[in-house]
């Protein structure tokens, strides 16, 4: 039988930085690993982390492994289960992985006689195969250059069948990828034939994932709806209350019309196939449509009676991956468009971030370490988090709020104007003040500070200096092709963007015959539907955008903007005297806004004298000094 030990990333010729004691892997038992980082990469590391991978029922698990020094080597010992297949570990110290190379550390385990056991090497083939290790390897340790060809993942297919023949039926499933892509023209035939056998198999001795597995490979590759029909009328037969019989009920309640029905329906189906008799269950009709259908019976009682018993009653029961859209609509929208206040969102808002960090992983999750888990929840959910934080602030819970700003904080990477400005509001008036100027000073590098960090900085400069002289050569001014925003603000993070685009489109109008001139009048090179696009490029949703025009262009402006998702919401007509005609309007639209537009009164810049109009004076601030009772025109 083979053993796989793979020599490290930087290590010297024959010689490998992880060691195992005993030799080989028995399941049931102990194994001591030890791990060399003078051979690798994470020479130097000061802390060493390793994480390990077990092949089992046809799935990896993680378990967290947290290293002890010794000499000059790092060691742990960990417990093989009594079912693991393979393993394969990883070695994590900061932000450095070793995986051991391109074959990787790993190690078939065997049983107390010194065998291999049942789909180890369906599971190293899985694990690497150029077509499968997507979806049935390690997340993150595989990657196109180092896959395996779909020959060699044939052959470990192969080698399973050899010494494990029982397994035919899962193997059949698994290589089906292979087969494809290895000769697509005798693919049918072989599928075809794997199905015909697996379902002439004894009813006791078939079970229904079986079914399930060639019912998604007939779908998948042979599009033979009679031969699925088929599939699916023996799963119904064999098991009338399992996984098809969900799905075909899932499948009707979704398609039904009438509202108060399939909210009937649905609670029936979870009486008839509770939640937890099929959480390690994966189907295609249920992926596809389960979490559809219960969102739309709760978010029905809450649209059309503000019932939210709904969705408390059946938390637990919302598939995970849709927690974060329930926060998103339940709490995130409201409380950004200021539609609900912190304390009525904070019941709901609580009840499902309670169940986001808490629920326990479903199995398909498991490939994840509990502490790569923990990770991931933070990553996926970082967006909910934040506004949880927010929420908690404005509700006084500022160390809650503050644990969870700072576990956040390094995950935006300085490159989030919004979440900064937050973050910098609560650590003002607390100990931690002087850690304000630097978080500011690393968004400015990155193109994210908002108005309110760059008057925090122009602020402190003023302490600092005695004065504001010099301050605006520290200011860096970016010049750029607006057409290639991205290139500039790589990621939209502005709340707020102004504009004062040319006026006039191509044709209208004289020509300058000064290439700037005409640049900077007509739409040559920036038109509305630019300036639009670059808005939904930069803007976080629930960015403003504010744009300055000739009351011609409003109808093109705001076809403009809808069409990039930017919802006009405020707008302005501006007059130099209250007997003219509108000159300009101010338009401000928000990205993401629902629709629903303002007219607010038009803005006079004149007033009967000639002069600036109260409002004008008012609106230019400290500007106004020198105008005070001058004219509009500059004259006195």
């Amino acid at each position: 039988m083979l053993m796989l030990v793979a020599v490290g990333t930087q290590a010297q010729a024959y010689q490998s930085p992880v060691a195992f004691i005993p030799e080989r892997a028995m399941v049931g038992k102990k194994l001591t690993v030890t791990y060399n980082t003078e051979l690798t990469e994470l020479k130097g590391a000061r802390a060493v982390d390793m994480v390990a991978y077990f092949w089992y029922d046809y799935r990896w698990t993680a378990i967290d492994a947290p290293m002890i020094k010794s000499g000059n080597l790092w060691m742990s010992v960990i417990d093989i289960p009594t079912d693991a297949a393979l393993l394969t570990l990883k070695f994590v110290a900061d932000d450095k992985v070793d995986i051991g190379g391109r074959n990787t550390c790993s190690q078939f385990t065997v049983d107390s006689l010194g065998r291999n056991l049942p789909s180890s090497y369906l599971g190293w083939g899985l694990f690497r195969g150029k077509y499968t290790y997507k979806q049935y390897g390690i997340p993150g340790y595989i990657n196109d250059s180092t896959c395996i060809a779909n020959d060699v993942f044939l052959f470990w297919c192969n080698q399973d069948l050899r010494y494990f023949p029982m397994d035919y039926p899962r193997v059949s499933y698994y290589a089906a990828d292979g087969v494809v892509h290895k000769n697509p023209a005798k693919a049918d035939s072989i599928i075809r034939r794997d199905i015909s056998n697996i379902m002439s198999i004894p009813a006791d001795k078939r079970t229904e994932k079986t079914l399930l597995d060639i019912y998604t490979v007939c779908n998948k590759y042979l599009h033979d709806k009679s031969l699925s029909d088929s599939i699916e009328s023996l799963a119904l037969s064999d098991y009338p209350d399992g996984i098809f019989a969900r799905d075909k009920e899932v499948r009707r309640l979704f398609m039904t019309s009438d509202i108060d029905a399939k909210t009937r329906g649905f609670e029936a189906l979870l009486k008839r196939f509770p939640t937890s008799r099929f959480e390690n269950v994966s189907s295609p009709n249920v992926d596809l449509f389960y979490a559809k259908l219960m969102q739309s019976v709760i978010y029905n009682a809450i649209v059309k009676n503000n019932d939210y018993s709904l969705m408390y009653k059946y938390i637990h029961d919302i598939p995970y991956g849709h927690l974060s859209t329930y926060y998103w609509h339940m709490v995130q929208i409201p409380y950004r468009n200021g539609d609900m206040k912190a304390d009525a969102l904070m019941p709901h808002a609580e009840l499902i971030m309670t169940e986001i960090m808490n629920r326990p992983r479903e199995y398909r999750n498991e490939v994840y370490s509990p502490r790569e888990w923990e990770a991931m929840i933070w990553k996926r959910n970082q967006e909910a988090l934040f506004t949880h934080a927010r929420l908690l602030n404005d509700l006084g819970r500022k160390e809650e709020a503050m644990k969870i700003m700072d576990r956040l904080a390094p995950m935006f990477a300085y490159a989030d104007a919004e979440f900064y400005t937050v973050y910098i509001s609560m650590l003002d008036g607390t100990q931690r003040r002087g850690e304000i100027i630097p978080i500011i000073e690393a968004c400015v590098k990155n193109n994210a500070a908002g108005p309110e960090m760059l008057g925090v900085l122009r602020d402190d400069y003023k302490v600092r200096n005695g004065s504001e002289n010099g301050y605006e050569e520290n200011i860096e001014v970016i010049r750029g092709d607006i057409r290639e925003i991205k290139k500039i603000i790589p990621h939209p993070t502005l709340d707020l963007a102004a504009c004062n685009p040319p006026y006039k489109a191509v044709g209208a109008g004289l020509r300058n015959p000064d290439e700037r001139m005409e640049n900077a009048r007509h739409e040559c090179t920036c038109t509305l539907e630019d300036v639009a696009k670059a808005g939904r490029d930069v803007l976080r949703f629930g960015g403003r955008f504010c744009l300055c025009q000739r009351p011609e262009r409003l109808a093109d402006a705001m076809n403009a903007f809808r069409s990039y998702g930017l919802e006009p919401k405020r707008l302005r007509l501006v007059q130099q005297r209250i007997n003219t005609a509108p000159s300009l309007f101010l338009l401000e639209v928000r990205r993401g806004g629902k629709p629903g537009l303002s007219v607010l009164p038009t803005l006079i810049i004149e007033d009967e004298n000639g002069g600036f109009s109260a409002e004008m004076l008012e609106i230019y601030g400290n500007y106004k000094f020198g105008h005070e009772g001058g004219r509009a025109d500059g004259r006195k």
